[in-house]
């Protein structure tokens, strides 16, 4: 190397000055680079090893948890962007779901367009089913890296830095939500970031402006893949600069001035890049206001942050709703003894140090706000009279919109980063202390610890992730979607069977659907469907939604006769009904559309309806009667039932 050092930058024999070798640097470069590498491997097995039944027993592009549900809707968002982008259409508002009636404003939905614009290569090669897959797999790898990045600012301990990334890629909040695809909720990059953004500023002293400028550029980036996230952190900002204040107010009014400069320059590139999709969200068509689910704000039990379930727990109940048959797994919630003690104990043996007492001190208020309006302390518990925290706050305009139990997965962050920040320490301490103790000894103790929060986790899932052909794509729907290309407006009933959203999106947007689990305005409202009780036609189609043992009669034949006006008002053109036990939904559809379905394996439809709806005249008593037949032989004998009805012959 010596050799090669003088040797650069003297003449030659040629009188040619030769280049200067630039070793140093690239080997500098790399060693920089080496923790991430191996931070990005480690995390990429352990995705592969969770979705080990796609990846490595199945087919990317077709196997999945399931087609219904959550997962259902993730994959409309993943398809719709680049579908949206390819033809030229709004991407922010549409009328392929809920056709013929409010539309979808997609911004007040969980869209998840940043995702969706990273995976549209993917999604326009092999469908949205691979583009599931591989976000499934690279969530959990950006989460991760971005602890790493802030835990490496903060410890000189790579090892450290390697568990806290695991542990927060893989927590209970990401495990859960990594089920059912909630990627606007497991792409969690940005409250590591915006944490290692304060560091950069506050401790390093970095300028204002390049940190406001990256973190406009963050803020832009989580808005486009999830708002909650962007106003769950946004508001624990605010709790830990109150709290910042209290503990420490002289440090606090030293860091004001760059904080504020730094939030100036972020809003140069939030401002431009935002304020048209925030518009669009808040005032837009179709646009939602007040709280999207309309039940009370009720967080999670207080025993759901240290008391995990038993191994064998199923979601039988859940998995009806959001479409994953795997075990339960701890609460989203879920902190752990371990991780409890862990971060006790740090701020036990460093209670001087103010950053952790202000991290604690947030959590705190966090996990208070999170347990709702009515806390609860037990599992099975009732809502307590007593009065919540959250009751100051849930009445704010973003903040009404918010599901307040994700508050949980914040606190799991700051005491987190509390632990790290104490092993940190505790391996810098024992390294430089001449009789310390030996690496080994380092490891194993890091490792405990490690292993005492990661256990109660690891025992209660189901890894790898279960999959299940549940909700697979009906032949008839694929022969549908071939059809004549003309407007073609389609109800699916029940429904509440989301996995509609997943086969219009496998079929390239090449129909429309009446309906949708997705969040639009109620009929003359711009309150959520979901917040308002339903009336007349939706209401009678939302009782179809319910499993027909669960029904004791059919509707009476005056809303059945309503809800075929309701039909050709929206313009329906297509009536699909699921499923080989509707015994009801089949006679009652048949009265709304006065048209005589055709079977199609378990699907039974009512096609070509355009301006053709005109519901049949009959009585309660015959459509009862018609509903028993239907259950005694088949669906198709109902609606020839009721059909000889109206035209006067017997009700057999």
């Amino acid at each position: 190397m010596s050799e090669l050092s003088s040797a650069a930058g003297t003449p030659t024999d040629e009188g040619v000055r030769s280049e200067p070798v630039r070793v140093a640097p690239v080997a500098s470069l790399f060693e920089r680079a080496l923790p991430y590498l191996v931070c990005t491997a480690i995390l990429v097995v352990l995705s592969v090893w969770m979705n080990a039944n796609v990846w490595l027993h199945g087919h990317v592009s077709t196997t999945i948890v399931s087609r219904q549900g959550d997962v259902a809707e993730q994959l409309w968002f993943l398809a719709w962007l680049p579908h949206a982008l390819v033809h030229l259409q709004n991407p922010f508002f549409t009328t392929r779901v809920f056709a013929g009636s409010s539309g979808v404003n997609v911004l007040d939905n969980t869209s998840i367009f940043l995702p969706s614009l990273v995976l549209a290569p993917v999604t326009l090669v092999s469908g949205p089913v691979a583009a599931y897959n591989v976000g499934l797999l690279l969530a959990p790898v950006v989460t991760g890296l971005a602890m790493f990045a802030l835990v490496r600012r903060l410890t000189a301990s790579v090892p450290v830095s390697l568990i806290a990334a695991v542990l927060w890629a893989f927590c209970p909040f990401m495990v859960s939500n990594l089920e059912v695809g909630h990627f606007h909720l497991t792409a969690l990059y940005f409250p590591p970031l915006v944490a290692l953004l304060a560091v950069r500023l506050l401790r390093d002293r970095a300028a204002p402006r390049g940190v406001g400028l990256w973190l406009g550029a963050l803020v832009v980036a989580q808005f486009f893949t999830g708002s909650e996230i962007l106003a769950l952190t946004g508001f624990a900002c605010v709790v830990s600069v109150v709290v910042a204040a209290l503990l420490a107010p002289k440090r606090t009014v030293r860091a004001a001035r760059d904080v504020l400069a730094c939030l100036a320059w972020a809003c140069v590139v939030v401002v431009p890049l935002l304020a048209v999709p925030v518009a669009v969200e808040l005032f837009g068509p179709g646009h939602v206001t007040g709280p999207i689910w309309g039940f009370e704000s009720l967080g999670p039990p207080l025993a759901a942050y240290v008391r995990a379930p038993g191994a064998h727990d199923t979601i039988v109940g859940f998995a009806q709703a959001v479409g994953y048959y795997g075990h339960a797994g701890p609460p989203q919630e879920f902190v752990g003894l371990g991780l409890l003690v862990v971060a006790l104990a740090v701020l036990a043996s460093r209670w001087r140090d103010v950053r952790l007492w202000v991290l604690a001190a947030t959590a705190v208020v966090l996990a208070a706000l999170s347990l709702g309006l009515r806390p609860r302390f037990a599992f099975g518990a009732r809502p307590s009279s007593n009065w919540g925290p959250w009751r100051l706050l849930y009445r704010l305009p973003i903040l009404q919109q918010m599901t307040v139990n994700r508050f949980g997965v914040l606190v799991v962050f700051c005491l987190l980063v509390i632990a790290a920040i104490g092993g940190g320490a505790l391996v810098d301490r024992a390294r430089r202390a001449e009789r310390g103790p030996t690496p080994a000894a380092r490891a194993a103790i890091v490792g405990a610890g490690a292993l005492l929060i990661a256990v109660p986790i690891i025992q209660t899932f189901s890894f790898p992730f279960v999959v299940t052909r549940q909700g697979g794509e009906p032949s008839w729907i694929h022969r549908y979607a071939d059809g004549p290309r003309r407007a073609r407006n389609l109800l699916v009933v029940p429904v509440e069977g989301a996995a509609a959203l997943a086969w219009q999106a496998q079929e390239g947007f090449r129909f429309s659907l009446s309906s949708g689990y997705l969040v639009a305005r109620a009929p003359g409202s711009t309150a959520s469907q979901w917040a308002v009780p339903a009336t007349g036609a939706d209401a009678t189609l939302r009782a179809m939604a319910s499993w027909e043992l669960q029904r004791a009669a059919a509707s009476p034949v005056a809303e059945l006769r309503a809800l075929g006006v309701a039909l050709r008002r929206r313009g329906v053109t297509d009536v699909a009904l699921l499923g080989t036990r509707q015994w009801i939904a089949a006679v009652e559809l048949t009265v709304a559309t006065g048209r005589r379905p055709t079977r199609h394996g378990n699907v039974l439809a009512w096609t070509h309806l355009r301006g053709r709806i005109a519901p049949l005249v009959v009585t309660d008593a015959q459509v009862a009667s018609c509903v028993r037949v239907a259950a005694a032989t088949r669906l198709s004998n109902g609606a020839t039932c009721i059909i000889d009805a109206a035209r006067g012959g017997p009700a057999r």
